[in-house]
């Protein structure tokens, strides 16, 4: 996940603090489906309201309870289990009656409403769902009354927070493992988790991204703009008038997006593809996995960059350069050898001594026979163009 997603109201960390969940009560979600229950059909739809409940739980207990497989229940998204939310589920019951839902009991859910439906309640299918949040502990200030007439006027990012990612955001890491072959994924509900947290996670690279540009609220050539109020959309091609679109952005007659990838075959935007672009280190830990790596070795020109997280130009190497599409075309023969320097543990230090490095970040070259490029070494910061220099000045050596 993105462990520090930018601010976008006065692009720093706001000063107040305040307590949120510190009871259910203070955080209650109820679900609008933007449509009402037919009455009649083969779905029997349950409105529920649930106290420190899973949603998913939930509908497998609901099912159980109706005696249908879990494949047969539905609902249209998953509501926060720390709080009170309100919610419709669907089973699939053709032919069969209603189950008397007051003998239904699980702590912490009250069902609400029983009717039946003439489709079923899928994923995503919802207007959307009205919060009641309660924070406490916040003190009113200058700075405080400030930032809410900035979102007033001009709204928040939407990022994806920690519910979608799951648990230390084990659904990313395992997504991610899933896409480099390392694990088979076979239960589709984990399929379902996994590929909504890989989505969820460039959708808050491109916002992010478009905050760190100043340009969240701007329209840009190949922007997708939905219309405010409904899910219509349109492409800002080469045949819209972007001083327009920008008037009716500002009047708010249409709202930015951000994508969640799909089946769609859509063209990206230059801010998207620079969000997702990314180089693919392979890291080493130790002086011998190294000399292994090295040894291994095939390419003309072996990069190794040392990092730590704490380290700011580390990090702006790998926002500005290491993302720059002529850097990443560069890269193309080269072997990319990453170590972590953030625990400074033994074998860093090891590491640290036998290179004579005295800082980070650091990035030493070496040739295909294994042996240090004299004089290429890089300390500290070098913006794109500088950097694709230095490396063609090095590979003529």
């Amino acid at each position: 996940m993105v462990k520090h997603l930018p601010y976008f109201t006065l692009k720093t960390p706001p000063k107040t603090t305040a307590l949120l969940k510190q009871e259910f009560a203070d955080f209650i979600v109820k679900e609008d489906l933007g449509y009402e229950m037919s009455g009649e059909g083969e779905f029997v739809a349950v409105k529920i309201r649930k106290t420190d409940c899973n949603t998913l739980f939930v509908g497998e207990k609901l099912a159980k309870f109706a005696g249908i497989s879990e494949r047969n229940m539905g609902y249209a998204g998953l509501k926060d289990r720390h709080g009170i939310t309100e919610q419709w589920f669907c089973l699939q019951m053709p032919g069969k009656e209603t189950p008397d839902f007051s003998q239904f009991q699980l702590e912490g859910v009250e069902i609400l409403e029983v009717t039946r439906h003439n489709r079923k309640i899928r994923t995503g299918s919802l207007q959307g769902n009205d919060f009641e949040i309660l924070l406490r502990g916040a003190k009113e200030s200058d700075e405080l009354n400030e930032r809410l007439n900035f979102v007033a006027k001009y709204g928040f990012p939407n990022y994806f927070t920690e519910q979608r990612f799951g648990r230390v955001g084990h659904n990313l890491t395992q997504a991610i493992r899933w896409a480099k072959g390392e694990i088979k994924v076979k239960d589709r509900k984990k399929r379902s988790f996994y590929l909504s947290a890989a989505r969820s996670e460039i959708f808050n690279l491109v916002v992010a991204e478009r905050i760190e540009q100043n340009v969240a609220d701007q329209v840009l050539r190949d922007d997708i703009v939905q219309l405010n109020g409904s899910h219509s959309w349109f492409k800002a091609d080469e045949n819209e008038d972007l001083v327009v679109l920008q008037q009716r952005l500002n009047e708010q007659d249409i709202l930015l997006t951000a994508p969640l990838i799909g089946e769609e075959n859509l063209s990206a935007s230059a801010v998207e593809n620079k969000a997702v672009s990314h180089v693919e280190f392979k890291k080493v830990k130790s002086e011998a996995e190294l000399q292994q790596a090295l040894a291994e070795n095939n390419k003309s020109l072996v990069m190794i960059d040392l990092y730590a997280d704490w380290c700011v130009a580390c990090k702006e190497f790998e926002k500005e350069t290491f993302s720059d599409p002529s850097v990443q075309k560069a890269f193309g023969d080269m072997l990319l050898l990453q170590v972590d320097m953030t625990k400074n543990s033994e074998e860093n230090r090891a590491l640290m001594t036998k290179y004579k490095v005295l800082g980070l970040p650091t990035i030493l070259f070496f040739n295909r026979d294994g042996k240090e490029i004299e004089g290429s070494r890089v300390n500290g910061f070098m913006p794109p163009v500088e950097f694709l220099q230095w490396i063609e000045k090095i590979s003529k050596a």
